[in-house]
Order: structure tokens, then sequence, then C-alpha cells
């Protein structure tokens, strides 16, 4: 089982790598300015230990696009900002600051959602194509509320019970703006078996990571 999980986590960080690569030079494209995204983690944690993770932060108010990746294997993603710099990021990608509260308020979910469905996309196409794994992300869902609690909803909902969670964590920085925005997908229990024949079919996985 040891090894079994351990295969599984060699194959997310190649697939998450690709991925990291192709969302960065999408992204600086599409807000004109220089984008990227550091994988920081791929490992089995407890829901205690996600919380913890953001401890410092998580009375922060946030801007979460949630997406379901659904086919041959399903996962949950998860795209938050802090609402502050969502309206930076909104200003961005417009190349125009906006004035009134209105249209910061509508302008700024746009954009999330938006920038949430392009990292998704990308995602779901490298399982697609290169992996042989075919899924498509679904319609956003936006949500603003406190980090606490978009996270506690995030869990629930890919936990499944389990006290074990593999999660993809990438964390993406707008350079010269110092905005940081995160990105999670968790795999549901039943896609690990698909992984472990995909891992197989590969074959030395120590070699491609390496």
């Amino acid at each position: 089982m040891a090894k079994e999980k351990e295969r599984i986590q060699r194959l997310l960080k190649l697939i998450s790598a690709i991925c990291v690569d192709k969302c960065s030079a999408l992204l600086s494209k599409f807000i004109k300015k220089g984008a990227r995204i550091d994988l920081e983690a791929i490992s089995y944690r407890t829901n205690d230990e996600i919380l913890m993770r953001f401890n410092m932060l998580k009375k922060k108010e946030v801007v979460a696009s949630f997406i379901d990746f659904v086919g041959d294997a399903k996962f949950k993603f998860l795209f938050f900002v802090e609402d502050k710099d969502s309206q930076q990021l909104t200003n961005l990608i417009l190349q125009k600051n906006l004035e009134t509260e209105q249209d910061k308020a509508l302008y700024s979910t746009s954009a999330i959602k938006e920038i949430a469905n392009i990292l998704a996309s990308v995602c779901t196409n490298v399982f697609s194509r290169d992996f042989d794994i075919p899924i498509k992300p679904s319609t956003p869902f936006l949500k603003k509320d406190l980090l606490e609690n978009i996270l506690k909803e995030y869990i629930v909902s890919a936990a499944e019970h389990n006290n074990l969670i593999l999660m993809m964590e990438s964390v993406f920085i707008v350079i010269e703006h110092d905005i940081k925005c995160f990105m999670f997908i968790i795999p549901l229990k039943q896609t690990e078996k698909i992984f472990t024949k995909t891992s197989l079919e590969i074959g030395s996985l120590d070699k491609i990571t390496a």
C-alpha cells in the first residue's frame, strides 16, 4: 500500500509539473503580466493539517471558485484569492482601474471565475491528452467568504469520510504586484485506482520524475 501511494504521488508530481508550466504561460498572457505558479506540495494530509496550513489567513475574506472535474476520474478543484487582491487582478485583466463599488463587485467575480476556468481547463486537458484520463471541468461555482469557511466546505466535499486526503497545492504569484492566489486539486478516493493503473502503464516513474 505504501509503495502504491508513493507511485501515485510521483505520477501526480509529473502531471502537476506539466499543468503548472502550461498554466503559467497562459495566465501571463491573460493578465498581461508575468505570472509564476509554484508547485508547493503533493501529499496526504488530514483535515486538521490542511486547515492549519492556512491558520494565519483563515479570517481573511477571499473570493473562491469551486469546480468539479468529471469523467473517467473525479477531482475537486479550488482556486481562491484574497478579496482585496481580486480587484487588483481584475484591473490588470481589463487594463484599467474600476471606480464604482458596483463595477468592482461585478467584474472581480467574473474575473476570478474566468481565471479559475482557464486553470481548470488547462489541467483537465493535461489529464486527458497527455495521460489518457478523459475528464472535463464543470461550471465554476463562485463564493465569497472567510477562508476558514471556504476550506472547510472544500474539504468536506472531497474527503468522503477519509482520514487522509491526497492534495495537490500550487501558488500563483503575479510578479511585480505581490498578488498570491492558491490552487488545489483533490482526487476523490475512487480515482486513486485509475492513477495506479496509469502509473503502471507509463513504466518507471523513477526515471520520469528524477
